[in-house]
């Protein structure tokens, strides 16, 4: 009798899978911006069986992050990751950072201006 082996998902499938989970926590302040699309989400990895989520506030003492933070383990808890570390990265700040890509962030941010447009004229045709 041969037995099949089961293998865990590759690394890249099982970091995509915990991008598109967090792909599902937003900025507080911004509601229609992603932590991603901002640049907040620095690092997805898995380290022993753990989650390691690192985050960069967009400026020093930004109140946001405490929800943020929160946010991450609930979205990772309801997926069913029960063990996660979120941390916080202050350097490199937000806007040296040559890894996020600024074309994203600029899009989003032309999306937010636009729904905001949006509903304030209908507001004031309502």
């Amino acid at each position: 009798m041969v037995m099949a082996s089961v293998e865990p998902p590759a690394h890249g499938d099982a970091i995509a899978a915990l991008r598109a989970v967090l792909d599902e926590v937003h900025d507080p302040e911004i509601p229609i911006l992603t932590i991603a699309d901002l640049g907040v989400l620095r690092d997805v990895r898995i380290e022993g069986g753990r989650v390691v989520v690192v985050i960069t506030p967009t400026y020093s003492g930004c109140p946001a992050m405490h929800a943020i933070e929160d946010d991450i383990r609930h979205v990772l808890g309801a997926a069913g990751y029960g063990d996660v570390n979120v941390e916080t990265q202050l350097a490199p700040a937000l806007g040296h950072r040559p890894d996020v890509d600024g074309g994203a962030r600029q899009a989003a941010l032309g999306r937010h201006r636009a729904a905001d447009r949006h509903h304030r004229q209908a507001r004031a045709a309502g």
